[in-house]
């Protein structure tokens, strides 16, 4: 077997892993934030992406001095879910994702409205409006993308819970800077 291939089903087991983790993650969000699936979405997820970007260029993209707010979050929000505290410990894992893979969402986006099935389904008129506006997320470190989180009211709460951390941790750094 070459390495080439070797690799390639490496990638193809990260991919399945990563999808296993979304919808284990998904699955606990929807029964009541269970811990023990939200932990093994968690689990799932981290370790789909290592195997399809490589370990090496893993530890480089999370630990990135610009994605340091964003690696802090994700694995905190991590941390809190593995130890027993679902809620907060989603939400928090919800903003670094967003300061993490934000810049990957209009990608995918525009992927999934090329592909037969999704791509029908995104062009269905409210989620067209949602689909549409997600390209804001690229720019999200200038303004919060309200225009995709505000699609209900429970998202709406989680929107303005995150934009209130967000604004309270940028807070926090300005008055450490200050001091020093």
């Amino acid at each position: 077997m070459s390495m080439s291939a070797a690799f390639g089903d490496l990638r193809k087991i990260g991919i399945g892993l990563t999808a296993f983790g979304i919808a284990f993650t998904g699955l606990g969000v929807l029964l009541l934030f269970d811990k023990g699936l939200l932990a093994m979405g968690n689990v799932l997820f981290l370790a789909g992406v290592t195997l399809i970007i490589g370990p090496s260029r893993s530890v480089r993209f999370f630990f990135q001095k610009k994605k340091a707010k964003g690696s802090l979050f994700f694995f905190a929000g991590m941390f809190l879910v593995l130890f027993g505290i679902p809620l907060i410990g989603v939400a928090l894992e919800l903003f670094g994702f967003f300061a993490l893979f934000g810049d990957f969402v209009p990608v995918v986006i525009a992927f999934l409205k090329r592909t037969p099935v999704v791509g029908n389904l995104l062009s269905i008129p409210p989620l067209k409006q949602v689909s549409d506006s997600s390209f804001i997320v690229a720019d999200w470190k200038q303004s919060w993308p309200h225009e995709i989180l505000y699609s209900s009211n429970i998202c709406c709460n989680i929107c303005f819970m995150l934009q209130s951390l967000r604004m309270a941790c940028e807070k926090k750094n300005n008055a450490v800077i200050r001091r020093y």
